[in-house]
């Protein structure tokens, strides 16, 4: 009925399985590190938000100080 034998339909079966786990490991392993990409990329932009936001109270400090005097 079968063109292979039983042993040698279980090998194909196996290495079509094989292939298939390393190849689904493969794309879990790419997603994880685009994951961490976007992450990465989302907390950078949240930081130099923080520092603009910061840069510009410290723009703004110096004007409030009185200027020190030539002695």
């Amino acid at each position: 009925m079968y063109p292979f034998p039983y042993t040698g339909l279980r090998l194909l079966h196996e290495e079509k399985v094989r292939d298939a786990m390393e190849r689904a490991r493969i794309d879990t392993e790419q997603a994880h590190n685009l994951r961490r990409i976007v992450q990465l990329s989302l907390l950078r932009s949240v930081l130099m938000r923080i520092h603009s936001g910061l840069n510009i109270f410290a723009r703004v400090d110096h004007l409030r100080r009185r200027p020190r005097s030539i002695q």
